[in-house]
């Protein structure tokens, strides 16, 4: 009856640690899928972080270029105002009675000129429109930008919290299952420890050691 006793707790023994193993195995390839996850997400979070400082040195650019616009452009405002004024000067010598022949052409050749000017003050004007669109658009894409990288790390953010709550746990159960496969052990040892060798009980108690400490002796799973 005692032998029957013996093989029955020998065999819950050893069904209990293959349980335990199985448990550990499944909990350590989830956490193991888990801390690649998390590893991907920082690195992510690094390359994120590059894009961000990029993006603001381009920023950097952009404003420049803004302000570089606005400069020329007030400049160009002065240039044609005063060609405004100067075209109303022109208009008014035109009102003139009984011109002569020198005048008239005198008065075409300004004419001409002033013509030829605000010509060049317009196709100025078109150039310096083209360049506010292009600004315009650069200044559109930096903030689409800028809000996808914010809006990708903080994605990656609370996925990296949701992981560290679904690790914790899985962390704390395996290291349950290691203090609980080691402190029976450890009583195991000290059973065999406290009867000789030659003593038939200490075979028994050599077996019951084997099969709680075998993970740790052999690998046994």
């Amino acid at each position: 009856m005692k032998e029957i006793l013996f093989v029955f707790c020998l065999l819950l023994s050893v069904v209990t640690i293959s349980a335990k193993a199985d448990e550990e195995q499944s909990l350590t390839k989830q956490l193991t899928a888990y801390t690649a996850e998390y590893d991907q997400l920082l690195a992510g979070r690094a390359a994120l972080a590059k894009r961000s400082t990029a993006l603001k040195d381009a920023q950097g650019m952009v404003f420049k270029q803004m302000s570089d616009y606005k400069t020329d452009r007030a400049n160009l405002d002065t240039r044609m105002a005063e060609q405004q004024r100067v075209i109303k000067e022109h208009t008014a010598r035109g009102q003139v009675s009984n011109p002569s022949e020198a005048y008239v052409n005198a008065y075409n050749d300004e004419a001409a000129r002033i013509n030829a000017k605000t010509n060049a003050l317009t196709q100025e004007e078109d150039a310096l429109n083209r360049r506010l669109e292009l600004v315009k658009t650069a200044v559109q894409t930096q903030i689409e930008e800028t809000d996808k990288v914010a809006a990708a790390d903080k994605a990656a953010i609370n996925r990296q919290i949701v992981l560290k709550g679904l690790m914790l746990p899985i962390i704390a159960r395996l290291k349950a299952i290691m203090t609980g496969e080691v402190d029976p052990c450890k009583a195991a040892i000290a059973a065999v420890d406290a009867h000789p060798d030659n003593d038939i009980t200490n075979q028994r108690l050599r077996e019951i050691m084997h099969a709680r400490c075998g993970q740790m002796f052999d690998g046994n799973r």
